[in-house]
């Protein structure tokens, strides 16, 4: 994945997991997903009480053999999972607007909707949340909020850092550092100089709203910073009324809420299936092949040395699953695919 230097800030949805009843798991991937079937690998498990799934990479549809139970169909998209399925979007055929409502259509419940804020020009900071939240300098409905930060134990280097307000399973706000997140991967060309991630996390009624926004057709940006205005304030430190709720907000919480007129829809595709096996391959696997091939090559030859390379690749081909293809389709949907996904017109 290429990162420029000089990035827009972008909203994207990064988490959707829904619940369908009262339609088989193959009419869930061919008639809501708009998905082939035959992309699918079955496996005989699955998770929270449901027995098996279908899976094509990232993209999970979980069910049980008596899926007319009342737990349903359910579809759970991570965030690889949703830029996995905008490789699939084509203009007003298929778009988060035209599932939203293929969604509403069905007996459905959304269970978690997440949209991510990607923070480019340092309007917003896990330390600057952080000190004000210490400080009661922030006004919100939520109670609590969390500090969580990951370091290197041999050097006490820090690799991550995150702030969450409010807690699982109504609503969350969460923020942190995705600079120090990249920073630990040494195989990226290259990173921005200040990336910060704020994802705005919701669950069963609230997710519902989300979704049903989205289905209207709002701008993505628009319903998230909506959100944000509504339940999160930090106030300034220098007014000094005694009722916190009345309290000027501080400037650079204002300066943040103004960046919605520049931050833009995520559109560009970042190719994330096999990446982790292509960066592992180069880093753990090729001197030791390169070893191989040159002890053979001046042992017995170049040609037995190309033989011995063509062998390990039969071998491994050999040895390739079903869940191995999905991974190599779903690689050449991507490697196709034009760099930016269809959406409407208006939304840009």
């Amino acid at each position: 994945i290429y990162w420029s230097l000089d990035m827009d800030n972008s909203v994207m949805l990064d988490y959707l997991a829904v619940t369908i009843k009262g339609l088989a798991p193959d009419d869930v991937i061919e008639k809501i997903l708009i998905l082939p079937k035959d992309k699918f690998v079955l496996n005989e498990w699955g998770i929270n009480k449901y027995q098996r799934h279908y899976a094509f990479s990232e993209i999970k549809v979980y069910f049980n053999k008596d899926w007319e139970s009342k737990m349903g169909v359910f579809i759970e998209l991570r965030g690889q999972g949703c830029r996995q399925y905008e490789e699939y979007m084509e203009s007003n055929v298929n778009n988060w607007v035209t599932l939203m409502k293929r969604i509403s259509e069905y007996h459905s419940n959304v269970t978690r909707l997440d949209i991510a804020n990607d923070i480019f020009d340092d309007s917003l900071s896990v330390p600057l949340i952080y000190s004000y939240c210490k400080r009661q300098l922030c006004i919100s409905t939520a109670k609590t909020f969390d500090y969580h930060e990951k370091s290197i134990l041999e050097n006490g280097e820090k690799v991550g850092e995150m702030v969450t307000l409010g807690v699982r399973g109504t609503q969350q706000w969460c923020i942190y550092n995705k600079l120090l997140e990249k920073k630990l991967d040494k195989d990226l060309p290259e990173t921005p100089s200040s990336w910060t991630r704020a994802e705005l996390r919701c669950w069963q009624e609230k997710a519902n709203l989300l979704a049903k926004q989205i289905k209207d057709g709002r701008p993505l940006k628009e319903i998230y910073f909506e959100a944000i205005n509504g339940h999160y304030r930090f106030v300034s430190p220098r007014d000094k009324d005694s009722n916190r709720w009345r309290r000027k907000n501080v400037k650079w919480w204002n300066d943040y809420l103004e960046t919605k007129e520049k931050t833009v829809l995520s559109v560009k595709r970042t190719k994330p299936t096999l990446k982790q096996s292509e960066l592992w391959t180069e880093k753990q696997v090729s001197r030791t092949l390169g070893k191989l091939y040159v002890a053979k090559a001046e042992s017995h030859g170049q040609e037995k040395a190309d033989n011995y390379i063509q062998h390990l690749l039969e071998l491994g081909i050999s040895k390739l699953t079903k869940v191995d293809e999905t991974d190599i389709q779903q690689y050449k949907q991507e490697q196709l695919s034009s760099a930016y996904w269809g959406i409407r017109k208006d939304d840009l």
